[in-house]
């Protein structure tokens, strides 16, 4: 049946049933029992909500089977396997954009943990919760339904633009459930995850199938780059950068063209809603970089509205008082304008609302302070109007999501987002001294750039904070006073650290060429030649980068250690030539010249240490632990392997381990000033 003669009802219909499944997809899956009695389960939420018994089961079957890959599905029909094609595609690349951005979230400055420390909660909802969850969901589902007799009702009421009262109700009730994978106190909540489900998996339905009902004819997308197996961290940038493409095709086929002919069913309602909640749930739970990349990545498909609402949400969602937006928010709109030509009025807006929300921020923190007591010495926080900002609102501004409020993890949560408030975005909180200075919290807004300067001697605390943050009158001897303070703080732990790193054994990169002749034709990938270099005698496994240069393999052999320089000298006095075996067959390998020793950048660790210290207040998880043991001098370095990125995100579930090493190593300088 060709598309354009597909009854208006049967697609609109199974349109509906999707988006219904990429909803409810992951509901309840707080368990390994929930999860293999997932279908059951799904049709019990399902129950009373309407009277066709039928429909329930049609959408029971999907929610249940979308585990699993299609040939596996029991039934042949293929109206119900063109659905759950859909629903499993969009499943799948939704979790895996997610665990990209986890990954990739870190500029490699600094590495900024997505997670609060409290993500490793691993209670799981009982039963009480969880029923009245459920019953919620179905009130909300059964009012939304009464209150529609056609598919075309529904879809209105349910997505049209901006938010009806019955999706903000499904927000809060997704909110408050954990997954099995996404904790309440994560960043990606499960909302924004079955959102991006939902937009997914019905690209994939109307651009395969095609939709009548919503003007849409069948049109090709490449939905396979970005939705294959292989997900190592090398390649997310790659798998991401597909993700955009697709989008971008998926946009000029059915999108913006469908949109100029007045159809009234489209696809822009659908995005307008629900791109938008991925970059504010994120922001919502403290991800600010993830945030920031989100609204950079959609921004030009949002339309002059739906940009005016984000800034009207922001604003809602912080009171209209403070804002959390780091102040690179400018340069990167600017970055992203340059790369991309869209709409000036949009780029206009968007640093329009990052210098408002950042003149807020200054003024925020720069309060008076009114000299209350909390516990454990904590001192009150006020906006701009002199407002105390409440516990939630504190909770909203930190990484914890107010989900653990009224749970044993509120005084906890409170504590944490006070003291990190009065750390300061990228500043100081010189609290302790905040009486000599006329009871007013002075918040050193000192650049990283700029902290080690200050501890050297090398600028003084005006020249570093600039004119225009220059707020308050302070003396020479209150400068003088903050100085002191500074390197009182920083100073004992910059000595550690630097005499620890001195012990650190000195790394060696290596650039060579592999003539692609002299490579065996079962190598002749870059992915298997450098799985072939990792398994040679090398001590350690070694980050290579590979460029293909015309008839060569460029390489570029990262942090080996003088063992591994001598292992390859065994077969060369002068590093000119040196020859790796793979399955048993010798490849050549010339190198263009020898090998040069990497410097580390003390600089650069040191603020990682200090991120992860939480005096920069940025501080990672438990994905650094290793590299803070060793700094601590708690472990001997040799003791810890420099292994892949690949073997930490497989074996250890810890990809952030792999960033941290990857960031350290690009953060080494050759030959450079130690």
């Amino acid at each position: 049946m060709m598309p354009q003669d597909i009854p208006e009802n049967y697609s609109l219909k199974n349109l509906f049933l999707l988006r219904i499944a990429s909803l409810l997809h992951d509901i309840g899956k707080v368990n390994e029992e929930h999860f293999y009695n997932h279908a059951k389960r799904g049709k019990e939420f399902l129950k009373n909500v309407r009277s066709n018994q039928r429909w329930v089961e049609e959408l029971g079957d999907l929610i249940g089977e979308h585990h699993y890959s299609l040939h596996l599905s029991k039934d042949n029909n293929v109206k119900k396997k063109d659905l759950l094609w859909s629903l499993i595609i969009g499943d799948r690349a939704s979790s895996r954009i997610d665990k990209a951005d986890r990954l990739i979230c870190s500029n490699f400055e600094f590495v900024i943990e997505l997670r609060s420390p409290f993500s490793s909660y691993t209670e799981h909802l009982d039963i009480a919760n969880l029923r009245n969850y459920e019953k919620n969901l179905k009130d909300c589902i059964r009012n939304l339904l009464g209150k529609c007799s056609t598919i075309q009702e529904i879809h209105e009421t349910l997505f049209k633009f901006p938010y009806s009262n019955e999706l903000k109700k499904l927000v809060c009730i997704f909110r408050k459930v954990p997954s099995e994978t996404r904790f309440p106190f994560n960043d990606h909540s499960l909302w924004s995850h079955v959102r991006l489900t939902t937009i997914l998996a019905e690209a994939v339905f109307l651009s395969s199938h095609g939709c009548k009902g919503f003007n849409v004819l069948k049109v090709n997308l490449n939905i396979e780059k970005f939705i294959g197996d292989s997900w190592r961290l090398r390649e997310i940038h790659g798998k991401l950068k597909s993700f955009h493409e697709f989008l971008n095709d998926f946009f000029e086929k059915m999108y913006f063209t469908h949109r100029v002919h007045g159809f009234k069913y489209c696809f822009s309602p659908v995005i307008n809603i629900l791109i938008p909640d991925i970059a504010l749930a994120r922001l919502f739970n403290g991800s600010q970089l993830a945030a920031i990349d989100s609204l950079i990545l959609y921004f030009p498909y949002f339309g002059d509205n739906i940009a005016n609402e984000i800034s009207d949400r922001l604003s809602e969602l912080f009171n209209g008082s403070f804002s959390d937006i780091l102040d690179i928010l400018s340069p990167s709109f600017t970055l992203y304008k340059e790369e991309c030509n869209f709409n000036e009025s949009h780029y206009n807006l968007v640093v329009e609302v990052s210098e408002r929300f950042r003149r807020i921020l200054e003024k925020a923190m720069l309060q008076k302070d009114k000299g209350e007591t909390l516990p454990q010495s904590i001192k009150p926080v006020f906006t701009a109007s002199g407002d105390e900002l409440s516990r939630e609102q504190l909770c909203r501004i930190c990484c914890i999501s107010p989900a653990t409020r009224g749970t044993e993890y509120e005084d906890k949560v409170c504590e944490r987002c006070y003291e990190k408030f009065l750390k300061g975005v990228r500043g100081i909180v010189l609290d302790d001294i905040s009486d000599e200075l006329g009871n007013i919290a002075i918040v050193q807004l000192v650049s990283q750039e700029n902290l080690l300067k200050i501890l050297t001697g090398e600028r003084t605390l005006k020249e570093c904070i600039g004119d225009e943050r220059w707020k308050i009158p302070w003396s020479p001897s209150r400068a003088n006073e903050i100085t002191s303070y500074i390197r009182s703080v920083y100073e004992e732990v910059w000595r550690d650290l630097k005499n620890t790193l001195k012990n650190i054994p000195q790394k060696y990169h290596l650039k060579c060429k592999v003539e692609i002749s002299d490579i065996p034709s079962y190598l002749k990938s870059k992915r298997k030649l450098l799985v072939a270099l990792r398994v040679q005698n090398l001590k350690f496994p070694t980050f290579v980068n590979a460029e293909e240069n015309g008839n060569a393999i460029e390489l570029e052999i990262c942090s080996l250690t003088e063992d591994d320089i001598k292992l390859i000298e065994e077969n060369t006095s002068d590093l000119s030539s040196f020859t790796i075996v793979a399955d048993g067959e010798e490849i050549n390998i010339s190198a263009e010249r020898k090998s040069e020793k990497e410097r580390v950048n003390l600089e650069r660790v040191f603020l990682l240490y200090l991120d992860y210290k939480g005096l920069l207040g940025i501080i990672p998880g438990s994905c650094v632990i290793d590299f803070v043991k060793i700094v601590e001098r708690k472990i001997n370095v040799h003791s810890i392997p420099w292994v892949s990125i690949e073997y930490w995100v497989t074996k250890r579930k810890e990809p952030l381990y792999g960033i941290l090493r990857k960031a350290i190593r690009r953060l080494t300088v050759q030959n450079g000033e130690q």
